[in-house]
C-alpha cells in the first residue's frame, strides 16, 4: 500500500493473505484472523481519531487567531462583527475616538487607506454623525500636501442600517507627540519648517469657512520625507454649524485651546493659530507652556498669565522666532497674527533669515579651522 498512512497494514494484510489461503481453517486459525481483525480495525479507529483531534486543535488554533485578530482590531465596538464591509478589508486598529475608530485597510483594488468608523454606541448620535459629514466635507473641499488627503465618504448597509464610513489615503509618518518624546526639543529652522506646513494646511482649511479646533502635536504626522501632515478633523466648525456644537460643550485639548475657545465664544482661524503657538513652543523647549494638575488650573494659569516666551526656557532662541510664538499665543485674538497667510509671510522671511544665519555661521566656523 504504497502512500499509506497506515505502515504497518502491509504486513498485517500478508498475514491475513497467508492465512486464508493455507488453509488454516481449524480453530485456532479462525481466532487467530478474528484477533488480526481486531486488531486491524483497533488500528484504523485510532488513526481516525488521532487525525479527528488533529483537525479539531486547528479549527479550535484557527478560532483563537481569528478571535485574537477581532479583539485587535476591537470590531465588539462596531456596528458589524466582520472585517470586511462594503469592499473594504480591516487590517489595524489605528486610533480610537470619542464615537469613531480608525483602521487600516485596504479597498477593492487593494489600496492601502484609513476607514474611519462611527462605533454602535454613536452609530444614532446625529451629533456624531454630523461631524463625520462634515469632516468628509471638509477634506474633499481640500487638496492640499500637508492635509491629509480625501479619497472617498461611503454610506454602507448592513442589515438595515446605514453606515457612514469616511475614507482616506493612509499617512506613512509618526506623530509629532511621539517625535518630540524621542527626540526632545527641535532645531529652530526645524520649528519654523514645521509650522511653515501647518500655515499652508490651515490656510487653506479657514479658506473652507471652517475652524479646525484641534491642532496639537497628536494632529501632526511627519513623514519620512519631512513633510508635515495636519489631520484629525473631526471637531472643525463654522458659523453655518454651530448647532452641531451643544451649548456648554468644550471640544479640543485643553492645553491647546485658545481662551476663546474655552470660555465658547465665537471662533475664526486666529483660534487655530493660537494652538499652533502652543505646539510651536513645545516643540522649541521640550514644555508646554503653561502647567496644571487639572483641567480648572491649567484654564486659569492660561486665561491670567501672560504668554511665556520661549527664550525663557532654552538658550539660543532666535529672537523673532521668540517674539513670534509669544504673539501667537495672545490671550487677545487681535494681538495675534491677522491669518495664517499673514504668519505664513513672517515665517517664510524668518526662514530665510535662520538659513543666511546658519550659513554664515558656517563659512566663519570653515575659516578659522
Amino acid at each position: 500500500m504504497p502512500g499509506s498512512r497506515l505502515p504497518w497494514l502491509p504486513s498485517i494484510g500478508g498475514a491475513l493473505h497467508t492465512t486464508i489461503f493455507l488453509g488454516d481453517v481449524d480453530g485456532s486459525g479462525l481466532t487467530a484472523l478474528v484477533i488480526l481483525l481486531v486488531v486491524v480495525l483497533v488500528a484504523v479507529v485510532a488513526v481516525l481519531l488521532r487525525v479527528l483531534s488533529q483537525k479539531r486543535k486547528t479549527e479550535l488554533a484557527a478560532a483563537r487567531i481569528l478571535s485574537m485578530s477581532e479583539n485587535m482590531l476591537n470590531l465588539s465596538s462596531l456596528p458589524f462583527s466582520r472585517t470586511e464591509i462594503g469592499g473594504y478589508r480591516l487590517q489595524q486598529k489605528l486610533s480610537e475616538g470619542v464615537g469613531f475608530i480608525t483602521y487600516r485597510g485596504v479597498n477593492s483594488r487593494n489600496e492601502p487607506c484609513e476607514l474611519k468608523i462611527p462605533t454602535s454606541s454613536a452609530l444614532e448620535d446625529k451629533t456624531t454623525i454630523g461631524r463625520i459629514e462634515r469632516e468628509a466635507s471638509i477634506l474633499s473641499a481640500i487638496n492640499n500636501p500637508h492635509v491629509q488627503h480625501f479619497k472617498a465618504f461611503e454610506k454602507l448597509k448592513d442589515r438595515g442600517r446605514v453606515i457612514p464610513m469616511l475614507v482616506t489615503d493612509p499617512i506613512i509618518g509618526e506623530e509629532l507627540s511621539s517625535v518630540l518624546k524621542r527626540t526632545g526639543p527641535l532645531h529652530p529652522l526645524d520649528v519654523v519648517s514645521i509650522m511653515l506646513d501647518m500655515t499652508s494646511a490651515l490656510a487653506d482649511v479657514h479658506r473652507c469657512d471652517v475652524v479646525h479646533r484641534n491642532v496639537k502635536p497628536l494632529s501632526i504626522l511627519l513623514t519620512a520625507e519631512g513633510r508635515a501632515i495636519l489631520s484629525n478633523f473631526g471637531i472643525v466648525q463654522s458659523e453655518a454649524q454651530q448647532q452641531l456644537t451643544q451649548r456648554g460643550d468644550v471640544l479640543g485639548t485643553g492645553l491647546y485651546m485658545s481662551p476663546e475657545q474655552i470660555t465658547g465664544k465665537p471662533l475664526d482661524g486666529r483660534s487655530d493659530l493660537y494652538s499652533l503657538g502652543i505646539v510651536a513652543f513645545e516643540m522649541l523647549t521640550g514644555q508646554a507652556p503653561y502647567a496644571g494638575t487639572t483641567f480648572g488650573e491649567l484654564v486659569m494659569h492660561k486665561m491670567t498669565q501672560d504668554p511665556p516666551h520661549p527664550s525663557l526656557l532654552v538658550a539660543n532662541v532666535p529672537a523673532e522666532l521668540d517674539d513670534l510664538i509669544a504673539r501667537m499665543m495672545e490671550k487677545d485674538p487681535s494681538r495675534r497674527p491677522a491669518s495664517a497667510g499673514y504668519l505664513t509671510t513672517e515665517l517664510q522671511m524668518l526662514e530665510q533669515s535662520l538659513e543666511q544665519s546658519a550659513e554664515e555661521s558656517e563659512a566663519t566656523q570653515a575659516s578659522d579651522s
